[in-house]
């Protein structure tokens, strides 16, 4: 056989190609189709997945979804040279799944891009929301566009409408307790005593309003249910507050029932008719109170209070003023100084030679640092250099040192335990003064007064002179008067003795009325000379030289020391007498 013969046997009997061929087509249900065929070609193109993402890639069929899966197996099967069909993926609309927060509070979505198919809008997202019964109002549009931009998984979407907290109740205060008087005078300059002035309210003045708490506003889950909003609290006056009360017409109206001052507190405001501070000092300024003050420390030197009731200070008053309309108490002492400025020398006259004398010195009235005035009684523990003015007593239990003071009730010192002293200076009571020591052992001089000018006797002698000449005037009078009405029995009196007639009538009634004027004065000034009590001192331990006493404008100098006296004006004169135990 020739060669030719034997090359064409040989093609005859060679076998099956070992590879296929792999073309791709897209059915029309979407689904992208694989078909092997054996490939037959005298060099047949191996299949491999980066040929055929080549030929997906050449016959846009990229975009669709892909298996790969199932081209590791078309690349197996091309490899095999097997036939048939290999479903390597499909087109795909874009998908979402819609996941609820268990508290219903937040909706997410998970976002499956589309593949070839239709793409995701937010129309079509919202209508889904919809679907899955989401309430409207809590789907966000901003959410959603970025949602579908994004693509991907857990994208929040939509949110409840959170409730909104009520309000808590709270205090509308409307009073202030002071008010700033930091005030500048013409020169710029600022008394930083005067830096505040307390309040003082009326019976019936509206303190305090509660504004009411409130509920607070709804909200709404993502599926359209109501969420409850957490309340206020609820504002109530403290049941511990004095001087106030709720309003009956009102229950969240706080009204003062008492005078004072207020005093603004967490839970409702106070009204204290006694102005409480724990020292008078650069922290309150002077203080200037309709109603009563209490310190509880002390006054610092320079400041003054003024009270229209009483005050008490716990502790020292320090060269401070104090003007109260009730009485004055201080628990510990008032300490003053002797603020008496010497003047400068000045030459005396001439002597009659024409030589100058020598200088003389001349001093200012005796003022004290200290200076305390109330309309009632003073009470101290001690009293050093300072000037006291009361409308009653003073009470001092220590001493009373190198002060002025002046009582229209009495001095009193040591009565309740105590020294009980009062050497140097000036004391005057209008009653009496009552003391263990009066004066000291150093002599020191010490100047008392009590008592006043007895000048009832001289007035009553003055009425009764008076009441003497109208009678005489009255009986003269009613003489004449009587002369007329005689003559006028006998005939007609004449136009002038009648007018007579008539003004002596009228100025007898005159008279008569002074007159018994007169002896109603007489009788009030001679109850009142029977009733006077005289002026009286009682020295219970020592009296000592160098005191000087005044009783009733009676003069008296003690020049020894005495125990135990009781020293009183009796018939004009001063009258010594020991003091019974």
């Amino acid at each position: 056989m020739s060669d030719q013969q034997n090359s064409s046997a040989d093609a005859a009997q060679s076998p099956v190609a070992q590879v296929s061929a792999v073309s791709l087509r897209l059915a029309d249900d979407g689904q992208l189709l694989a078909e092997l065929t054996p490939d037959c070609s005298e060099i047949p193109m191996p299949v491999s997945i980066m040929s055929l993402r080549g030929q997906l890639q050449d016959q846009s069929f990229a975009e669709l979804w892909i298996d790969d899966d199932a081209l590791q197996d078309v690349v197996v099967k091309a490899a095999s040279g097997e036939s048939g069909v290999v479903v390597i993926g499909e087109r795909r609309d874009a998908k979402a799944e819609v996941h609820i927060a268990n508290n219903k509070r937040v909706v997410h979505v998970d976002i499956e891009p589309a593949y070839g198919g239709q793409p995701l809008s937010v129309k079509m997202l919202r209508e889904l929301l919809k679907n899955n019964r989401i309430a409207a109002n809590c789907i966000d549009s901003s959410l959603l566009e970025q949602a579908v931009a994004g693509q991907g998984s857990n994208h929040i979407v939509a949110r409840a409408i959170e409730p909104i907290a009520g309000q808590d109740g709270y205090l509308n205060i409307l009073i202030e307790e002071s008010v700033a008087t930091l005030d500048e005078d013409a020169q710029g300059n600022i008394d930083f005593h005067k830096l505040q002035e307390f309040v003082v309210v009326e019976q019936g003045v509206e303190l305090a309003r509660v504004a009411p708490h409130t509920l607070g506003t709804p909200g709404e889950d993502v599926l359209g249910m109501p969420i409850a909003p957490q309340a206020g609290k609820p504002f109530s006056f403290s049941a511990a507050l004095t001087g106030a009360a709720i309003s009956d017409d009102d229950d969240n109206l706080l009204i003062a029932t008492v005078k004072g001052h207020p005093v603004i507190l967490q839970d409702g405001v106070s009204v204290d008719p006694t102005l409480v501070l724990p020292n008078v000092n650069l922290a309150s300024g002077n203080i200037d109170f309709d109603g009563s003050v209490l310190v509880k420390g002390s006054v610092a030197s320079g400041y003054e209070i003024r009270a229209t009731g009483d005050v008490v200070v716990k502790d020292t008053v320090d060269k401070a003023t104090i003007i109260a309309g009730g009485n004055i108490s201080v628990a510990n002492g008032i300490i003053g100084e002797d603020r008496t400025a010497k003047l400068k020398k000045r030459p005396m006259a001439m002597s009659v030679e024409g030589e100058q004398a020598p200088e003389e010195e001349s001093f200012e009235t005796l003022q004290m640092g200290a200076y305390l005035e109330a309309a009632g009684d003073i009470v101290a523990r001690f009293v050093n250099m300072a000037e006291l003015k009361t409308g009653q007593n003073i009470e001092v239990r220590e001493y009373l040192m190198h002060s002025r003071v002046s009582a229209l009730g009495s001095v009193l010192l040591g009565q309740k335990g105590g020294r009980g002293a009062i050497f140097g200076g000036y004391s005057y009571a209008l009653k009496s003064i009552a003391v263990n020591n009066l004066g000291n052992d150093a002599y020191i001089k010490t100047a008392v007064e009590v008592g006043e000018l007895n000048t009832d006797g001289v007035k009553l002698k003055e009425l009764h002179e008076l009441a003497q000449k109208r009678r005489v005037d009255t009986d003269k009078l009613a003489t004449a008067l009587d002369k007329i009405r005689r003559y006028e029995a006998v005939k007609p009196l004449t136009s002038e003795l009648a007018e007579k007639a008539g003004k002596i009538t009228k100025t007898l009634a005159v008279l008569i009325a002074q007159s018994e004027k007169l002896a109603v004065a007489i009788a009030q000034l001679e109850q009142k000379i029977t009733n006077r009590q005289p002026a009286l001192v009682t020295v219970k331990k020592m009296l000592y030289p160098n005191v000087s006493l005044t009783l009733d404008g009676l003069g008296y100098q003690q020049k020894m020391e005495s125990k135990a006296l009781c020293l009183m004006n009796v018939a004009g004169e001063v009258q010594l007498s020991a003091l019974q135990a």
